[in-house]
């Protein structure tokens, strides 16, 4: 995958489960409400039903009073059997008796279930750049439940056009579903869909479709990815879950992970302003990572921005933003000295001037450093390359003003 690596400041931590923070993706995704589904409904064989069967294929026809022989079963029991039976295709009615559907009555054996097939509805949202799917309103376990819709994007939203892909273009939205059925990549649907019903006159998918414009998160929940993600509709966000598109996941995780790559530190390194032989990277099992300068990669860096505001490393796709959250530490004591001046800076700006010389003593400190590292004079010079004039002021106004 190519991609850029670009520093910004001010990123969040996002979360202990966050694996990667989607800043800007442009996802195409089609639509496709109402698609009929057949599903496969199984109901455990009773012991009586497998006997008539077995019957039935042994003998090749059996009647109500070669069964009342052998299980003194009355005659109207019988009856309500076979024709429950009958309902399931297993046997038909011939004469006074019925004979086996082998075939059908073979795999109702072999798999000890009666299995009815039953039609439902549902939204797919394809996403064709990924060849998977996810569905929404799909038939629950219980009386008249079913998963959540599909989001309302009935508002105008922040979309472009993309193209499809020549795998899609052109082809029946049942074909391209059924063909997703059987590679098991239509996430959310019931076990026991076994098809989907196409409309002989659905047209087939044009050359191109909706990209939506949108943000968020993926988490890993107990080893499995979730899609937490928003589209923009018009001043609002409406949010849209696309947990089940592994496929989109692991490419945003993937990017998410660039420092794991062997040419990751030399990105995130040009990202910085300094050269990889002066950075190293340490990570711990949850995937946070820590940035570690040398003197040389903390005096780039601070040419271009303050060593302790928090950020992160912005992963540029063509089609996608994705962000990490990383923390930047001294790797020697001259850059821990560099470290400590933008953190007395950033305290001198929400504490004020007053307590100037407390505060470097405190940022010495807290970088393993004497309390008489930092000077004065050193701070108003970082201050000054900051852009921060008015703490430079402060800080000398009374040498600069001191008339009298």
């Amino acid at each position: 995958m190519s991609y850029t690596v670009e520093w910004t400041d001010h990123v969040g931590a996002g979360g202990e489960d966050v694996v990667a923070v989607v800043t800007e993706a442009l996802v195409p995704i089609v639509f496709w409400p109402r698609v009929t589904i057949v599903r496969a409904i199984d109901e455990e064989l009773t012991i009586v039903e497998r006997f008539l069967l077995e019957a039935a294929l042994r003998l090749g026809k059996v009647t109500n009073e070669l069964i009342e022989e052998v299980t003194d079963l009355p005659s109207d029991v019988l009856d309500a059997l076979f024709d429950g039976l009958v309902s399931f295709g297993l046997l038909a009615k011939e004469g006074t008796g019925h004979v086996p559907q082998t075939e059908e009555v073979e795999q109702t054996l072999l798999r000890g279930t009666l299995r009815r097939h039953s039609q439902d509805t549902c939204t797919i949202a394809f996403l064709p750049q990924t060849d998977e799917a996810v569905a929404y309103g799909v038939p629950l376990t219980g009386r008249r439940r079913r998963s959540a819709p599909a989001p309302s994007l009935s508002a105008p939203v922040d979309k472009a056009y993309a193209p499809v892909g020549s795998r899609a273009m052109g082809r029946r939205p049942s074909e391209i579903l059924q063909n997703l059925l059987a590679r098991k990549r239509i996430a959310r649907l019931p076990a026991d869909v076994i098809q989907v019903m196409g409309d002989p006159d659905e047209p087939p998918l044009p050359e191109r479709c909706p990209a939506y414009r949108v943000d968020g998160v993926v988490r890993d929940r107990d080893g499995m990815p979730r899609l937490d993600l928003r589209i923009a509709t018009g001043d609002q966000q409406t949010r849209i879950d696309l947990s089940g598109a592994d496929a989109l996941a692991a490419r945003w995780t993937y990017q998410a992970r660039f420092l794991e790559d062997p040419e990751g530190l030399e990105h995130a390194a040009a990202a910085l302003g300094c050269e990889a032989r002066d950075v190293t990277l340490r990570s711990d099992k949850a995937g946070h990572w820590e940035v570690w300068l040398n003197e040389r990669a903390a005096t780039a860096a601070a040419a271009q921005r303050s060593l302790t505001l928090f950020g992160g490393f912005n992963v540029v796709h063509i089609e996608d933003v994705v962000t990490i959250n990383v923390e930047l530490r001294p790797a020697d004591n001259a850059a821990a000295k560099l470290f400590a001046l933008d953190q007395a800076a950033a305290r001198v700006r929400g504490n004020g001037t007053e307590a100037v010389l407390e505060i470097l003593r405190a940022a010495a400190r807290e970088f393993d450093l004497p309390e008489t590292a930092l000077s004065r004079d050193a701070l108003i010079g970082r201050l000054w390359t900051l852009a921060q004039y008015d703490l430079v002021y402060s800080l000398r106004e009374s040498e600069d003003f001191a008339y009298g």
